[in-house]
């Protein structure tokens, strides 16, 4: 068995900063705990010589306008790198455990979208779409960047919350140059028509984005603002490129797996006609929804801050279309622009992406790194299809590379509302396992646990087991699971490894089964595995 680990090639010592990259171009991320990274539609920053992704959880629960306000808020997460390939969590970054945030952010009133201001050293800005707030939006500060946040204030906004309208929505916020001195802070957002505006601004428009400079403090906004005509449009974000604003953003469809990114460049964004500016560089937002592009340092910086100091990371959310978005994963991919700062269209389907950005060998301890047998790397892909009525099993199986004990071992699934709990077993395989798809096959079991239902989250957390049972070297075993009950399945990750899966009298090292009603033999997934980690000592 090959231990399978995700590495770079960083330049020089082990710490040196890299003016090169590799990044796979892999549906989901994850942290050194083996966690599908749980933070969404926010955004990544450098800061103090790490990489910040900032995004809203999804794994206590949360689903959006669904609930009757009994949906739990889960909060903000930020995760952390020194090369945007290893990811330590962070934690969250304010407790939203309290009746005030359970309340303001629950079901429909909701809160999404940290992003975070820098502004001068040792000062960190967050505004967030807030329900606390009646003008939707809600204003945290920090001294550190993974926090703890505290709330501020909430800005007043050309609009309050109430009657038919459901306020101000998705933002975009920056800072950037004014002349040689000044830095200027703008902040563009959808809103519903009840903003004073041009006579285009009639039904069918639903929204219509509103741009407005920020404060010198960047923590509220100035009181003047202008209707732009980009109508019908979210999931925006602003930034500054060369002398260019650059405005981001797609057409009004939330959770949806597929919406178009343009965007608008313009030398004040304080523009009311935007429109006839509007070019698209995907249709699809490569299989969801377009959240950041953010700004990151080259390692071959020349120091002078200009467009050639910075790689302009695109970002969007892969959405599943499920209240939930526990399991969504991210697209990853830098923008790549013409002589006259015209963006080309986005690549989605490259393997991998080549990026000059300034990095260093990560110190973490990586879960995967470090376990005697993992699942290979690749696009992941979730099913939600093991434990109904108590039948229906899963099976991966694998074969021990050395004896010893088992003293941990782990996979990615995810609840759902489940109404019974999770059983996971480790088993030695009973002779050969190509007799697994016959009558003579079958499974001894080592080990079992019961998981209850509130221990296993929506976003497809890792599962961890502590079995000590022995293991001998070149041996079949399984992790396998079901549930005692239930009507509602569970979930997990898995992807094709590229096997052949009529070849049952010679199975590789690694692979799925199925059986349903109880019955053997196996059915064969010989070209599968799920996500998982073994442990041996």
């Amino acid at each position: 068995m090959l231990l399978h680990v995700a590495f770079v090639c960083l330049l020089s010592l082990p710490n040196a900063l890299a003016t090169e990259i590799s990044l796979p171009n892999r549906n989901y991320k994850f942290d050194t705990n083996g966690n599908l990274i749980d933070a969404h539609d926010g955004k990544m920053y450098f800061f103090e010589d790490k990489y910040y992704f900032y995004g809203t959880s999804y794994n206590c629960g949360f689903r959006w306008r669904t609930s009757n306000y009994t949906s739990p808020f889960c909060g903000f997460k930020a995760y952390s790198s020194t090369d945007l390939l290893v990811w330590e969590d962070e934690g969250f970054l304010f407790d939203a455990s309290t009746h005030y945030w359970q309340t303001a952010c629950a079901d429909t009133a909701a809160c999404f979208r940290p992003k975070v201001l820098n502004p001068r050293p040792g000062e960190y800005i967050m505004w967030m779409n807030s329900g606390a707030s009646n003008w939707s939006y809600t204003v945290f500060n920090s001294s550190k960047p993974a926090g703890p946040y505290t709330e501020i204030g909430q800005p007043v906004m050309p609009y309050e919350r109430g009657n038919s309208s459901y306020g101000n929505g998705d933002f975009g916020i920056h800072i950037g140059p004014d002349g040689d001195v000044l830095l200027l802070g703008y902040i563009i957002y959808d809103t519903t028509p009840h903003v004073t505006g041009p006579p285009l601004f009639s039904s069918p428009n639903i929204t219509y984005g509103v741009i407005q400079k920020l404060t010198p403090d960047y923590k509220a906004t100035e009181p003047s603002y202008v209707v732009t005509d980009l109508t019908n449009i979210e999931a925006w974000d602003i930034w500054y490129r060369d002398g260019w604003w650059y405005i981001t953003f797609g057409h009004i469809c939330g959770y949806c797996d597929a919406t178009d990114t343009s965007y608008v460049k313009l030398k004040d964004p304080l523009t009311p006609n935007m429109a006839e500016e509007r070019i698209r560089i995907t249709n699809s937002s490569c299989g969801g929804q377009h959240n950041m592009v953010a700004q990151l340092p080259k390692g071959s910086s020349s120091g002078n801050s200009s467009a050639d100091d910075y790689v302009y990371l695109y970002g969007s959310d892969l959405w599943t279309g499920d209240v939930n978005e526990g399991k969504a994963g991210s697209h990853w991919e830098p923008l790549r622009f013409l002589p006259d700062g015209s963006i080309e269209p986005l690549n989605c389907y490259s393997p991998q992406y080549t990026i000059d950005i300034r990095a260093a060998q990560s110190q973490a301890v990586d879960l995967f790194s470090n376990a005697t047998v993992t699942s290979a790397p690749g696009n992941y892909t979730w099913s939600c299809g093991f434990g109904i009525h108590n039948h229906n099993f899963i099976w991966q199986f694998f074969q021990a590379p050395k004896s010893g004990t088992v003293t941990e071992f782990g996979v990615n699934i995810a609840q759902q509302a489940n109404d019974a709990p999770a059983e996971i077993y480790l088993g030695e395989v009973y002779g050969n396992a190509s007799d697994l798809f016959s009558s003579q096959g079958g499974v001894k079991n080592l080990y079992a646990a019961s998981l209850p239902i509130d221990t296993i989250g929506w976003a497809l957390p890792m599962i961890t087991a502590r079995p000590n049972v022995t293991v001998e070297a070149g041996q079949y075993y399984a992790i396998y699971m079901t549930t005692t009950g239930g009507a509602i399945p569970y979930c997990y990750l898995y992807h094709e490894t590229g096997y052949n899966n009529d070849n049952v009298f010679q199975p590789p090292t690694s692979f799925m089964s199925e059986i349903q009603m109880g019955r053997y033999p196996l059915f064969p997934l010989l070209n599968q595995e799920m996500r998982y980690y073994v442990q041996i000592d």
